[in-house]
């Protein structure tokens, strides 16, 4: 058996995160793929309460799971979002591996978190755990800066798909009624965000 693990913010979930989905599915065509909605403690922003990351995050599993084979699953994962701490991918990966103790693990990560993998708690656990598959950008800036784990501790997929939740919720800000803010993220998330108006300036 073969899990893939991606998680994130999901701040919201947009394209960019479908992408990786779609992209991970198809390299390492696994039996299930598990997004977990964290609470990244790498990240100085405060995030939107779990409760609205984790209903769009099912909302945007939903649309995933539409171009899915019958043989797919994709789960949203509460567990790290309800521990009421910040959240770390070990502990997951962990948890995945005395449930599935015979599955391969594969952890699914974005080139900025590799930047920072050695900040991560028990970096070189997750090693051990979890075979590690990175999104590259080529067109980032810093893309010759070197990384702080070898090349052979991962593998490297690239995708230069440039969207990021932060300015999706900075367009949603300025303009929360404009459809062109909500163009990057799956109609049932805007359809949420809209509902529930999150992202707007107070």
């Amino acid at each position: 058996m073969k899990i893939a693990l991606y998680g994130g913010s999901f701040d919201p979930p947009h394209y960019g995160h479908f992408a990786v989905a779609a992209l991970a599915r198809e390299f390492i065509t696994p039996d299930k793929l598990i997004l977990s909605v964290s609470q990244n403690p790498l990240k100085a922003v405060q995030a939107t309460p779990s409760r609205h990351r984790l209903e769009m995050t099912r909302r945007f599993a939903e649309d995933l799971a539409a171009t899915c084979t019958a043989a797919e699953q994709i789960e949203v994962s509460d567990w790290e979002a309800m521990q009421g701490t910040p959240s770390y991918t070990v502990d997951s990966l962990r948890r995945l591996k005395s449930i599935y103790p015979q599955a391969m693990l594969y952890l699914c990560i974005g080139e900025d978190n590799l930047r920072v993998f050695d900040q991560w708690r028990s970096a070189d656990e997750i090693l051990n755990l979890a075979q590690l598959i990175v999104f590259t950008r080529q067109s980032r800036t810093n893309a010759d800066a070197p990384y702080p784990i070898s090349s052979e501790q991962f593998t490297r997929i690239h995708l230069d798909f440039a969207v990021a939740a932060t300015g999706i919720r900075t367009a949603i800000a300025a303009a929360p009624d404009a459809p062109e803010s909500y163009r990057f993220v799956p109609s049932p998330v805007a359809h949420y965000i809209q509902q529930h108006r999150l992202y707007r300036a107070t």
